[in-house]
């Protein structure tokens, strides 16, 4: 139930805060959990008992030190954007001067720190690793700093991001149109307290989510450089003042300004003539194969939605669907290794690859499927395909202004480098340990959640989880 919709619900008076008597506060769901988080073995302690500092910046702090600059050597800032599901995302960064990030010490974020965002996306909470490191959390994400003689960090983070930490986060916050939590709210936080052990059991699970995170990015870059490096010297230019062409130059399937842009013009004519660039058509096959739902076989099967995909990662995560309730744009037969390239706004690189171990499954009607001889291949190819020569070709064949789409052939057509089916099955191999990465980090994070789950209701198998536990601590030492 939505914390806001209508409901009526009792709640026993020693359940009662003072501070809050609006009826929101004792919706059902967090009036449940609080009474079963009362009945559990372990301790009950609030947030603000387990950790030494909890904050964010001020408006003043913010308009005072925290303005914005280019350099490369600034230091970053966690906005609430970076901030995703226990990890963060550092796929862009805003950044301010040295000076700024100096005047800022109480939110210079440390290793082990934990950020929580406090409106925009709100609740979001993810561990700081050394990687991110110089940084400072920005005015909509507290900086709160464990008590690790109390509370592992990680486990601090799966807790408030596994279902009890959004309760508390939905029932806890104000506002109606946009949503904001304040200090003292997350300070009273009720978080379960188990064994040290047990706690760190569960934050392993999401320390080596985060290192294969890191590794994937590694992975990814050193790729993308060295597809960058096979496209060659191509400048995409920011800016594309109006210009003349010759009437033979014009295209018959598209007579609009846009589509003749000197950028898009200049680009075509200089693939067409570059040596070692293909079309996407020369390593893949367009995949059109439908999907019959009513003979599936199976009550449920895996749907790809564009929502589901991460343009960062290149990591499709299909949602479970009852076959007597498949949406309508449920239309392609996919396997495993297809890619999947989003026909809508291709300026967001909404392009992954379904996961080499995934069987048949199911993708909208808003993708256009790709499909390689191999998934190594196909991993090199959508690496490709995200490079921004690549997507200037795809934007070319924008149609529609506010919606901008593009048809599903159109990624048949795009340049690509083509070292040789070697060099791409070499490299090909390399993105897919990346991926496997990316999807063992997902893993990880579910687990982990669930994991909290269990503690809670009290199913959880302790042994189980400190043998993990010590097994992952190797991985940890062997690959930090």
């Amino acid at each position: 139930m939505r914390p806001d919709a209508t409901f009526a619900s009792w709640t026993s008076v020693d359940l009662l805060e003072p501070s809050r008597i609006d009826a929101r506060f004792y919706g059902p769901a967090h009036v449940s959990l609080l009474a079963r988080l009362r009945t559990s073995k372990h301790q009950v302690a609030r947030v603000k008992d387990i950790v030494t500092h909890i904050a964010h910046v001020t408006g003043y702090e913010s308009s005072k030190h925290m303005e914005f600059c280019e350099a490369e050597d600034g230091v970053k800032v966690v906005e609430a954007n970076n901030v995703g599901d226990v990890l963060i995302d550092g796929s862009s960064w805003k950044r301010i001067s040295i000076e700024g990030f100096a005047a800022l010490p109480r939110h210079q974020l440390r290793e082990g720190d934990v950020v929580f965002t406090k409106d925009g996306t709100l609740g979001n909470c993810a561990l700081v690793s050394r990687e991110v490191l110089p940084a400072v959390a920005s005015r909509h994400v507290f900086r709160i700093a464990p008590n690790t003689k109390r509370v592992d960090p990680g486990y601090l983070v799966a807790w408030l991001s596994s279902d009890a930490g959004r309760v508390q986060t939905e029932h806890r916050q104000a506002g109606a149109v946009q949503g904001t939590i304040i200090t003292p709210e997350v300070a009273a936080f009720h978080v379960l307290l188990p064994s040290l052990d047990v706690q760190a059991g569960i934050g392993r699970k999401v320390r080596k989510a985060q290192r294969l995170c890191e590794l994937a990015k590694q992975i990814r870059v050193k790729a993308a450089a060295e597809i960058d490096r096979l496209f060659g010297d191509f400048a995409v230019p920011e800016s594309d003042p109006p210009g003349w062409i010759s009437a033979s130059e014009i295209s018959t399937s598209r007579l609009d300004s846009w589509f003749h842009r000197l950028s898009f013009m200049d680009l075509d004519y200089a693939c067409r003539n570059r040596p070692g660039l293909v079309r996407v058509r020369s390593l893949c096959q367009h995949v059109t194969r439908g999907a019959d739902i009513e003979a599936w076989g199976q009550p449920t099967f895996p749907y790809y939605e564009i929502g589901g995909l991460n343009p960062i990662t290149g990591e499709a995560v299909p949602e479970i669907i009852r076959c007597d309730q498949a949406p309508s744009r449920a239309k392609y037969l996919v396997g495993p290794g297809d890619i999947l390239v989003s026909t809508v706004r291709p300026n967001l690189k909404a392009i992954a690859q379904v996961h080499i171990e995934q069987e048949q499954a199911v993708a909208s009607s808003g993708f256009c499927v790709l499909r390689a001889k191999t998934g190594a291949a196909g991993a090199y190819v959508r690496a490709c395909l995200v490079h921004d020569i690549a997507t200037h070709q795809l934007m070319r064949w924008n149609s529609g202004g506010i919606y901008p789409a593009i048809e599903r052939a159109v990624p048949l057509n795009v340049w690509i480098p083509d070292p040789g089916s070697e060099v791409v099955q070499e490299m090909g191999e390399v993105l897919l340990r990346a991926n496997s990465y990316a999807h063992e980090a997902s893993s990880l994070v579910l687990e982990a959640k669930k994991n909290v789950d269990e503690l809670i209701s009290g199913t959880l198998d302790t042994k189980a989880l400190l043998s993990r536990g010590e097994e992952i601590d190797r991985w940890l030492k062997a690959n930090g």
